[in-house]
């Protein structure tokens, strides 16, 4: 799954319960101890000014960002997933690079909403455990933005669709054929009483529904988008093949970017 994209599904379902409890539990340390932040050296975020003085200040760390949301009125994070998209690439092949996703964190609450989009720069290449992406959030208004209304189970049946057409495509060519496991695996998921993904097992609260978990795992499993060695890296050589390659593609994307605010929402 792309991993910009994870580190803000997690910030959305993890922060954002915590924002609904009105922080009567201990703030997430997210930074440390969720794989989503793995490789995550630094973390900045600038935070709007409050008070007469209208001071501002800038958050370290994705604690320190949640508790100054939180003393500014936001009791709430959504994940937004249909942004415009910039330039002329698909969204699918897109978001196999660095800072194109269509992906950011509506943060509302009883001050006006505000809009979170986060930008990945390589910081110390060397630095211990491959902690090399220094992330950096930055709020603007939220004029006409609004968190998709999608449910769980709509989201869910989307999904299964969209998986078992790609499924059917990719047991067709011998390019693609490596791929019919891997859909086959997720569409499995949306059903499994114990639901595990390959990794990122830590998207959700820990006591998540299941049927956030489940739907959540699929999304893990069925993320097939990204550079070399993806589903984006080639295809048939059939013009005819190659358009229906490229169509059951934006399909799965779009139906995971529509899965992935359902499970992590309110979760």
């Amino acid at each position: 799954m792309n991993g910009q994209l994870a580190l803000v599904a997690a910030l959305a379902a993890i922060g954002g319960r915590w924002l609904r409890g009105g922080a009567s539990a201990s703030i997430p340390e997210l930074s440390r101890g969720n794989s989503t932040f793995k490789y995550v050296g630094s973390f900045t975020a600038d935070l709007p000014p409050r008070g007469l003085l209208r001071r501002t200040s800038t958050a370290t760390s994705p604690a320190e960002w949640l508790t100054g949301l939180r003393s500014r009125g936001v009791t709430d994070l959504w994940l937004v997933t249909d942004l415009p998209a910039a330039g002329s690439l698909p969204p699918h092949v897109a978001s196999g690079f660095s800072n194109s996703g269509t992906w950011a964190l509506l943060a509302t609450g009883t001050s006006a909403p505000t809009v979170w989009a986060f930008g990945w720069q390589v910081g110390d290449r060397t630095a211990p455990d491959s902690r090399i992406w220094s992330v950096s959030a930055h709020g603007s208004s939220a004029e006409g933005l609004s968190a998709s209304q999608v449910g769980v189970t709509e989201a869910r049946t989307a999904l299964q669709v969209a998986l078992h057409d790609i499924r059917g495509v990719a047991q067709q060519f011998d390019e693609l054929h490596r791929w019919a496991s891997w859909f086959t695996k997720a569409e499995s998921l949306l059903t499994d009483p114990t639901p595990a993904a390959p990794y990122h097992q830590d998207l959700l609260p820990p006591d998540a529904d299941l049927e956030r978990r489940q739907l959540a795992a699929a999304v893990v499993q069925g993320w097939v988008f990204g550079g070399m060695g993806s589903w984006n890296d080639g295809g048939p050589a059939d013009p005819g093949a190659q358009r229906e390659y490229e169509r059951v593609g934006a399909h799965l994307y779009s139906a995971l970017l529509t899965a992935l605010p359902a499970a992590t929402n309110g979760a």
